[in-house]
């Protein structure tokens, strides 16, 4: 039975986490806010990705999402592109030194992911990462084909 404790505990974790992301994430010069890097995450892993699916994803009103959005586009590492099923909508594509950004990104996720998985048994860190996919996927339903 979960009790109060671990919505501290948790929490406590939570906090921790996104502090080392931050500090690996300054180390390596990327300055831009979780939520921009969170958009990065969403486009290059889901098909056919568009302003609609990051706006539903993230829960944002379509107007704080295009602007957003723009942002991106303005800084040169996010484009938009035809939509070749819908000519009406446009898709959500890394461009070159957006794909090099997200790797940055990936490297100091892994460089924290080492630290903690440094804490953990093996058979532990196996039990997390299915445990955290499970909540994930039914707390944060995502956008695809879009």
């Amino acid at each position: 039975m979960l009790t109060h404790q671990d919505v501290g505990n948790l929490a406590g974790v939570i906090h921790a986490l996104k502090s080392r992301l931050a500090d690996a994430f300054a180390r390596r010069g990327i300055g831009y806010p979780p939520m921009q890097l969170k958009v990065l995450r969403m486009v290059s892993r889901i098909d056919a990705c568009n302003a609609q699916c990051v706006a539903q994803t993230l829960g944002r009103d379509k107007a704080q999402v295009t602007r957003l959005l723009q942002e991106l586009v303005n800084d040169g590492v996010l484009e938009r592109i035809p939509n070749p099923v819908d000519k009406r909508s446009q898709l959500l594509h890394l461009t070159e030194e957006g794909s090099v950004l997200y790797q940055q990104m990936l490297d100091a996720e892994q460089e924290v992911l080492q630290e903690l998985a440094g804490m953990l048994s093996s058979e532990d860190q196996q039990a997390f990462s299915e445990l955290m996919a499970r909540m994930n996927a039914a707390l944060n339903p995502v956008c695809t084909g879009l």
